[in-house]
């Protein structure tokens, strides 16, 4: 059977992938994957069967239901004795030996007794086999009995009224029994919400009997949707549906449910309880229903759904059972755009159809986006909404101020019941665009008749271009009228543009019908047209015979004309000018070819952009004209263009015209020359300066020229007046005139830079520089510098000592490098300085030898390094404190040292200044003794003289040794 299940689970998992059927709780759609006690298959399903007396109960009051936690599960060899309110004997065997536990009426434990024979007024109830053998809930099929025919697949004990799924579904859960027994069942299903499971629909169904016990121990029935808290425990995320089934059906609340309203029926059922007596009861059935719940809180989260049901607390009947089935999907409110063609309507919203009921609104603020999609105070209410559709019409992307919004937010508050006295809402955001076309057209006009239009109309929200206007199925009606009438078509024109023709000019429209991609939605309009004629444009010219630089003066002679574009093409550009003077002057310096457009003032008004301004149209008639100049003269210059400073000089000017009239100037348009009627202008200046001629043609053009004058005076300028051995700079001067360098002494690297005006040199010892300017007459100007070069550092190092005294670890460092100017220190044990000359102390003396750097730099910066390694002396001698002679190893008093010591000199002396030990062998040691006995325990004082090295000044240490025994 385990591999038959799990054979059909695949090949329904194969199927539904294949249809493209989101997996993330299929299960529950249709619940072929399940789990049950000790007999487990694939899937997310778990159930629960046992005793209604077991079920945890945190409160049993009237107007609760039982809080299930788990069941108790009973095997073949168990037994629960009941109390009950007839009187007899009766004999129980206890297969198992275990004690049997026996119940009162009130569910309260009477006694445990470990006794295979009881006898007294109870009864017993066998807790196994109560519901198709050892499975206590089971999937259902909508095609199985008991029923044949039409009856197939519907509940026999309501009559055959109730499907055992609901509309759509091939299978359900059965929940509970039909037979007494005081049984309790539940299953969970589990599941993860993702964006394809946020929107929850559970359907429901009960049969129940009505025994009347009251509400705490009938029939009950439980859904709850849990999620778990920040602790890991599971707790309901919205209120508990809790229907019991007394003398009716009641909510938690103990509020009556009316028959015949929301799907609640009732019918009477005659049954035997243990003892084979008949009893008639009431039986309610509640038709499937369902509720919806939107999950998207809990996206990403685990979710699980729990459902229980209980039969009557006492042994003798009053079964409850019910059908449950359900789903799990996106969120389905969806929006289609511009859905009305034509018409006003530009949208359709369709949100989950079939709950009970809905609430829709739309957003007076336009697009809202996060948060502020739960403030209610930006929403208004959408009176008369169809309960599963709603078409936003135009009015509603307006905003209070009247501004048309392009883009806009609806909320559904779509309602579910399953305790009527507790509605369920889920709100639900979609956002809707506005896809009707905005019109708007770019047009052209011809002076000929004809009207050109093309389509720049758009969506005003493209969902970043996914709806767009389709510009090719744009639809041009041209009509010979004012207003577009049947009959009076001239031409129908479809694409990106339109365009006719006219006969005449006049008065006529045009009809633009814009489409979106998206379908069928389009926008229409009438647009106004008028068809010109241009008028005859003509130039008047106040003079054919044009000098360079003279002013000339044109008129407009066009008939009528009120507005003038003059458009001036010449060699160097064009300009343009616009006037409503017919006249306009103006300097012609070169040939000029001018283009005049004109209009009368016949105009037409047309809102071209759709930016609700109305343009002003005209049609343009043009002319052309041609200036063109009298010759034009060349002029070179002869003489002293570079002179000396405050030397008299003189320049001439040369032209290729002969007969012209010379007069020179300071400045140009001066009226008083300051030397006239001569080609050759005299002068003597100190600065470079410009002159000015007016030469005057034969034909009495004149034209002005002018001639700069050169004062040699050079200058040299440098980057850097100071560089280092091996670095390089550069030199320039600011006259453009032609130079010539040198330098004192020879400098190589200015070979092949003689003429230039930048030179880039590197010398090696201190040089100077010199530039001249060439070309010039009777002076011979000059200008000199001079570059200092500094040597690098030459390094050299004094040290005193030269090594690392460990008993006066002080060093003098001098940095006497030549053409030293700083210095760097680095003493090799983390330490630095900058001065010159620095006494240093050392303190760590775990390496031999220590390796010290010194980087030293000149007046300029430039620096040299050198490194070298300073010896570590090390000299110490080390005495104990303490000895002990009799005992430990610490016996002998001598003083440790790793160097070797000359000049070797120990005493001991007692207390009393007698001399106990002496010694000049640095290996002989005092044990403690003198004389051959044992001296007391006492501190005794020593002398110690050494040489550190032969011949070397004696040392002294002294100190005291303490004797112990």
């Amino acid at each position: 059977m385990k591999r038959s299940l799990l054979t059909l689970a695949i090949l329904l998992l194969t199927a539904f992938s294949a249809l493209g059927q989101s997996l993330t709780c299929w299960g529950w759609k249709n619940p072929l994957h399940f789990s049950f006690y000790n007999d487990t298959v694939s899937g997310q399903y778990s159930g629960y069967t046992g005793n209604k007396l077991g079920l945890s109960c945190t409160s049993c009051a009237d107007n609760s239901c039982y809080d299930w936690v788990d069941s108790t599960f009973l095997d073949s060899n168990s037994y629960h004795i009941i109390h009950h309110y007839s009187s007899y004997d009766i004999t129980i065997p206890n297969y198992t030996g275990a004690p049997l536990t026996l119940y009162g009426a009130d569910m309260d434990t009477i006694e445990t007794r470990s006794t295979d024979t009881l006898s007294g007024r109870y009864c017993v109830h066998h807790g196994y086999g109560m519901l198709e053998d050892s499975l206590r809930w089971r999937i259902m099929n909508h095609t199985e009995g008991p029923g044949t025919g039409a009856l197939i697949g519907l509940d026999p004990l309501t009559d055959f009224n109730l499907p055992y799924c609901p509309p759509g579904f091939e299978r359900s859960i059965r929940i509970g029994q039909c037979r007494y027994g005081a049984q309790s069942e539940a299953v969970n299903y589990t599941f993860r919400v993702t964006n394809n499971s946020r929107l929850l629909t559970i359907w429901y169904a009960i049969v129940a009997q009505a025994p009347g016990h009251g509400i705490a121990r009938d029939p009950i029935f439980k859904i709850r949707v849990m999620h778990r808290n920040a602790v890991g425990e599971w707790q309901p995320m919205t209120d508990t549906l809790c229907y019991t089934v007394s003398t009716t059906p009641a909510t938690i609340l103990g509020g009556n449910v009316v028959i015949g309203e929301n799907g609640w029926h009732n019918l009477y059922d005659t049954v035997l309880d243990i003892y084979g007596n008949p009893h008639r009861y009431e039986v309610y059935y509640r038709d499937w229903n369902k509720a919806v719940i939107n999950l998207s809180r809990y996206l990403y989260e685990t979710v699980r759904i729990e459902v229980s049901m209980t039969d009557c607390a006492y042994v003798n009947g009053h079964y409850g059972y019910c059908y449950i089935a359900g789903e799990c999907g996106p969120i389905t409110i969806t929006s289609e755009g511009c859905v009305g063609g034509g018409s006003d309507t530009v949208g359709r919203i369709n949100a989950t159809p079939g709950l009970q009921g809905y609430e829709w609104y739309y957003s007076h603020d336009g697009l809202l986006l996060l948060n502020e999609r739960t403030v209610e105070s930006h929403y208004t209410r959408v009176e008369g909404a169809d309960d599963s559709i709603f078409y936003s019409m135009q009015q509603h992307f307006f905003t209070d101020a009247g501004e048309q919004v392009d883009y806009n937010t609806f909320k559904c508050v779509m309602i579910s019941y399953i305790d009527p006295d507790k509605p369920i809402r889920t709100d639900v955001y979609v956002d809707m665009q506005n896809n009707k076309p905005r019109q708007r057209a770019d047009s052209a006009l011809y002076c000929d008749g004809r009207i050109w239009l093309k389509e720049s109309s758009m969506i005003p929200y493209d969902m970043g271009g996914a709806i767009v206007v389709d510009s090719s199925r744009t639809e041009w009606t041209f009509y010979d009228t004012v207003v577009p009438i049947q009959g009076h078509v001239v031409e129908r024109d479809t694409g990106v543009v339109g365009t006719h023709l006219f006969d005449s000019s006049g008065y006529y429209c045009v009809t633009q019908r814009t489409f979106n991609s998206a379908g069928g939605c389009w926008s229409q309009r009438t647009i106004p047209v008028h068809a010109l004629t241009p008028p005859d444009a003509a130039i008047g010219l106040s003079d054919n015979n044009v000098c360079k630089g003279s002013m000339v003066t044109l008129t407009d002679l066009t008939p009528g004309a009120v507005f003038r574009r003059w458009t001036f093409h010449t060699a160097s550009g064009d300009r343009t000018v616009e006037s409503f003077s017919p006249v306009v002057q103006f300097i012609a310096d070169e040939e000029t070819h001018v283009t005049l457009e004109t209009h009368t003032d016949e105009l037409f008004l047309q809102d071209t952009n759709d930016d609700g301004t109305p343009d002003s149209l005209y049609c343009y008639g043009t002319a052309d004209t041609v200036i063109s100049l009298l010759p034009y003269v060349v002029v070179s210059y002869t003489g002293d263009v570079i002179c000396c400073s405050g030397v008299p000089s003189m320049v001439t000017a040369v032209t290729d015209l002969q007969g012209c009239h010379f007069d020179w100037y300071n400045y140009r348009n001066e009226t008083t020359p300051i030397e006239s009627n001569s080609a050759t202008l005299h002068f003597t200046t100190t600065t470079d300066r410009w002159y000015y001629v007016k030469i005057t043609t034969p034909a009495l053009c004149t034209q002005w020229d002018s001639v700069r004058v050169h004062v040699a005076l050079p200058t040299i300028s440098t980057s850097r007046q100071q560089i280092c051995t091996g670095d390089s700079t550069t030199l320039w001067t600011q006259h453009d005139l032609p130079h010539s360098w040198s330098s004192q002494p020879a400098d190589p690297s200015l070979a092949g830079q003689e003429s230039a005006d930048t030179v880039i040199v590197a010398p090696s010892v201190t040089t100077t520089y010199k530039v001249g300017i060439l070309g010039v007459t009777a002076c011979t100007p000059t200008a000199v510098t001079t570059i200092n070069v500094v040597p690098y550092p030459i390094m050299e190092v004094e040290l005193k000592p030269d090594y690392i005294d460990l008993e006066n670890p002080m060093v003098q460092f001098s940095d006497n490098s030549q053409y030293g100017a700083t210095s760097l220190w680095d003493f090799g044990d983390g330490t630095t300085s900058t001065a010159r000359t620095v006494v240093h102390q050392y303190s760590d003396f775990s390496q031999d030898s220590l390796l010290v750097a010194l980087q030293t730099g000149n007046v300029l910066g430039c620096t040299s390094d050198t490194s070298f390694w300073l010896q570590v002396g090390k000299f110490a001698v080390w005495f104990p404190n303490v000895i002990t002679p009799d005992q430990g190893t610490n016996r002998e008093f001598m003083p440790y040292t790793v160097n070797t010591l000359y000049n070797y000199e120990l005493y001991i002396y007692d207390r009393g200044g007698d001399l106990v030990f002496s010694s000049s062998d640095p290996n002989e040691a005092w044990d403690g003794t003198h004389n051959g006995r044992k001296c007391p325990q006492a501190a005794y004082v020593w002398v110690l003289r050494y040489c550190r090295v032969k011949d070397g000044n004696p040392t002294v240490n002294k100190g005291t040794v303490m004797v112990l025994r």
